[in-house]
């Protein structure tokens, strides 16, 4: 979205109160929730003086006074709008926090194998096993990320150290890992 297709922040915020509490964006005048109806994306979205908008980009633009050019939702829910869950993104950060495709799980690095019953967990182009839970397979993904420096944010579980209790199948380092693999 162009600034020359939004609306001027001035206007926006002498129209809408936003509640970072909450997430939830008002009329200024009727005290109505505006941005209120869900797009085909499944983001909350609406019309204010006749331009079409997206709650999570309006919210941001009236807290911050700029329209951000992509904004992520932190906790993968997008209709969570509370400022605590926004943050500014390149895509990349942005593609790499969006939940995967129907069939896959909403963990990052994981996928079901329905040909062997299990729970398969890569990271980028390594494949780290095949796993009897969901759980094990995003925590091995975990691990994995943390070994080769991933930033804290893009873990399936940032704040907990699930990664001691179970057995990884990746515990050598990136460098030795990509030794091996060049060897083959």
């Amino acid at each position: 979205m162009s600034e020359a297709t939004t609306l001027p922040i001035a206007d926006l915020r002498r129209l809408v109160r936003y509640e970072a509490e909450t997430g939830l964006l008002f009329s200024a005048e009727t005290g109505i929730r505006v941005l209120a109806r869900m797009n085909s994306n499944g983001y909350f979205c609406g019309e204010i003086s006749g331009r079409k908008l997206l709650a999570h980009r309006a919210a941001w633009a009236i807290v911050h006074g700029s329209w951000p050019t992509v904004i992520d939702h932190i906790n993968r829910v997008k209709t969570d709008n509370r400022l605590c869950n926004l943050r500014e993104a390149s895509w990349s950060q942005n593609a790499l926090n969006s939940v995967r495709g129907s069939g896959r799980s909403p963990f990052r690095g994981v996928a079901y194998l329905p040909s062997k019953d299990r729970w398969v967990a890569r990271f980028q182009d390594a494949y780290l096993g095949c796993f009897a839970t969901e759980m094990e397979a995003a925590i091995a993904y975990d691990a994995t990320a943390r070994i080769r420096g991933l930033p804290v944010d893009l873990l399936n579980f940032q704040n907990e150290t699930h990664t001691e209790h179970v057995k990884c199948p990746v515990k050598r380092s990136y460098d030795q890992w990509k030794a091996k693999r060049l060897s083959r």
